[in-house]
């Protein structure tokens, strides 16, 4: 377990809405890992706000994406207690949201470990925390989008994904930490583009 650690602050943006456009490839063996994560400024001592699309450590599709994990704001530590899986499957756990948020998955599938192959693919990443300081006045208008190679494999609005004690954006991780994995694997990131206005190739899908 372990791996490198590839950390972007946009604190200073003071935004609760952020664009991650980027390339990436996993040309050997395909493997589990945090592959980009968004962090809550820790507003409380302990707490923070976050979404995860991390490729599978679980032997459902090792090394694929099959989930998207975020925490719907219950309490201050705010990780990954709730998912939307890519195949629209039963393990769907929108939590607070559920029955008003929209949660589209058109491909209605996971992208599975060989469709890595060894060349690159383009991921667009949006997230959006929802609104609100108090538990008397948040909104549930968070987003999640994740996107690979012009395919939009989750769009979801409506949601609770932040604690309202819990600031805004901090950080964007990539790399980050590899889990139950067989075999040494790489990882390679390439024009990485954040930004608060949009993705830098073109209108969300």
């Amino acid at each position: 377990m372990g791996g490198p650690w590839a950390n972007f602050s946009v604190a200073a943006l003071n935004t609760e809405s952020i664009y991650i456009d980027f390339w990436a490839k996993m040309p050997d063996a395909k493997e589990g890992f945090k592959f980009c994560k968004i962090f809550g400024q820790k507003n409380s001592p302990v707490g923070y706000a976050d979404a995860t699309f991390q490729t599978d450590y679980t032997d459902v599709a090792q090394g694929g994406f099959v989930m998207v994990g975020f925490g719907d704001g219950t309490n201050t530590i705010n990780d990954g207690e709730n998912i939307i899986s890519l195949d629209d499957g039963p393990n769907m756990n929108i939590g607070r949201a559920t029955g008003t948020a929209t949660v589209l998955t058109p491909q209605m599938s996971y992208f599975m470990p060989s469709d890595w192959g060894t060349s690159w693919h383009h991921f667009r990443i949006h997230v959006r925390f929802n609104s609100g300081t108090s538990s008397a006045n948040e909104i549930s208008n968070g987003e999640i989008y994740f996107e690979i190679d012009g395919k939009v494999y989750v769009k979801a609005t409506g949601l609770y994904n932040r604690n309202p004690q819990n600031g805004p954006i901090d950080y964007i991780g990539l790399f980050g930490w590899a889990q139950n994995d067989p075999q040494p694997f790489d990882i390679w990131y390439d024009n990485v583009v954040i930004s608060t206005g949009g993705f830098a190739s073109g209108p969300e899908l």
